[in-house]
């Protein structure tokens, strides 16, 4: 059963890729857990409430086929994608036959993972909301480069100016000029506050042309301006 934020598990024995498949994923609009072997995995799964489970093949205790039988007794509407060695494909398959949804093959594209949860979430939440928060997503992660503009939002959804600004408008309240506005002044403000770096460097390191437009921006969204900012952080 889906809530209002989608619910992520990622189920893998190795702990450097569960690590980086977990910070990676934790980027999104999304709440994720994650579990090392099948058994922590299977209790995960049995609130009822992951919309997409990402599991490894073969794990310790129960492997990824043990746990689709389950899920299957249990009537768990959780989308699984299997993740496999090269020499488990078979197997794989065999899990696709067992109500997987996807599969990948070790190594894989982190970006080729994404595909896939995408289009599984797009089926289990309204598209338009999704799709706006996938889009302030990555305003905040490309808010360092002072080119990144509406068209960049566009080449990179496939979707037109005109419906990013309807998204943004009717999902977020906001535009894309003031969400671009935020994101880059709370970046500066953390700076700010954790360093002593000249306000031009700081400009430069927020996607600001330069000092001027972070200081216009700054009073903008702040009411203040950013040296007199670093005074009260100073005193405070």
């Amino acid at each position: 059963m889906s809530q209002e934020r989608p619910k992520i598990l990622i189920a893998d024995d190795e702990l450097e890729l569960l690590e980086f498949l977990s910070l990676r994923l934790s980027r999104e609009p999304w709440d994720i857990v994650t579990a090392q072997y099948g058994e922590q995995a299977l209790e995960a799964l049995k609130p009822g409430d992951v919309d997409v489970a990402v599991l490894d093949l073969r794990m310790p205790g129960l492997d990824a086929l043990n746990i689709l039988k389950s899920v299957q007794q249990l009537g768990l509407d959780t989308d699984i994608i299997i993740l496999t060695g090269y020499a488990t494909v078979e197997s794989a398959v065999l899990a696709m036959r067992r109500g997987a949804r996807d599969f990948l093959r070790k190594p894989f594209k982190f970006e080729e993972l994404m595909t896939i949860i995408r289009r599984l979430l797009d089926g289990r939440f309204p598209a338009s909301n999704t799709l706006a928060e996938r889009l302030e997503t990555h305003v905040n992660d490309h808010a360092f480069d002072p080119s990144l503009c509406i068209d960049h939002l566009c080449d990179h959804f496939k979707i037109s100016p005109r419906y990013v600004s309807k998204l943004f408008k009717d999902h977020l309240g906001t535009t894309f000029k003031r969400c671009l506005a935020e994101h880059r002044v709370n970046r500066a403000k953390q700076l700010i506050k954790t360093g002593d770096d000249p306000l031009y460097a700081i400009a430069d390191k927020c996607g600001f042309r330069n000092y001027r437009q972070l200081t216009a921006t700054f009073k903008k969204i702040e009411g203040v301006l950013p040296r007199t900012y670093r005074e009260v952080c100073e005193r405070a």
